[in-house]
């Protein structure tokens, strides 16, 4: 929950507005949730089987919205909460990350790809653990490293 805020507030006023494809269940994040659902965000089911039709079909409206109000569209491919054993079970490549998911990034690219100047390949890292969302509100969080590249498209 903690990375969508800093991203927020990384990318402030440096990009279009952010929208989130959030996962269903942050729509109860008291305040936060209302103001995502306000601000129209995408909320995705993420649960496979039948589901994974009805959330392109979230996603391919969300992106036909995007193409006339300027977005910035982020999707956190991994998913998923990382933990260590979900890590060794994916035999990710990756140190500190799951092996991503595409299938939502790459509806968006298909639907918006003329739209789109670049992706922005984001890493945030808690050096102290990942804080809980209470301590990001109560300004509890030391160190938040962000960094960030971009890809041309």
């Amino acid at each position: 929950w903690a990375d969508i805020l800093v991203l927020q507030r990384v990318f402030n006023r440096r990009i279009p507005m952010l929208k989130f494809f959030i996962k269903h269940e942050l729509i109860y994040v008291p305040i936060l949730g209302l103001a995502w659902w306000a601000l129209d965000f995408p909320f995705m089911r993420r649960k496979g089987g039948a589901s994974v039709a009805q959330d392109l079909a979230v996603a391919r409206k969300a992106c036909e919205k995007f193409r006339v109000i300027p977005t910035s569209v982020i999707s956190f491919l991994e998913g998923t909460r990382y933990t260590q054993d979900k890590h060794d079970k994916q035999k990710s490549p990756y140190q500190h990350l799951l092996r991503p998911k595409t299938g939502g990034i790459a509806m968006a690219l298909e639907t918006l790809g003329d739209q789109f100047d670049a992706l922005l390949d984001v890493t945030i890292v808690y050096p102290k653990g990942v804080p809980e969302f209470h301590h990001l509100l109560l300004g509890q969080v030391d160190d938040v490293i962000v960094t960030f590249r971009e890809v041309p498209i």
